[in-house]
């Protein structure tokens, strides 16, 4: 999965794209910020890609994604 994972755009304003390369039963996407601190978290059931948002202020977060097979991956994206 790792490999496969794609975001976009980053840099973010705000929303982007996690494009997850396959599509699976159901994924669970978790965003903390720099500090680890979560942000959302949001399920998704079969899909290939997700629509997500950041409110919160400029920075550095985490995209942390497993699947319901266990595949893990986590992405770094950048709010402007």
């Amino acid at each position: 999965m790792a490999n496969l994972v794609q975001l976009y755009p980053n840099p973010s304003k705000g929303a982007f794209t996690v494009n997850l390369g396959n599509t699976y039963d159901e994924v669970m996407i978790e965003l903390t910020n720099n500090v680890g601190q979560v942000i959302q978290t949001r399920k998704f059931s079969n899909t290939n890609q997700a629509v997500l948002g950041i409110e919160g202020a400029s920075g550095l977060y985490f995209v942390k994604i497993t699947s319901s097979n266990g595949e893990k991956a986590t992405l770094r994206i950048i709010k402007e």
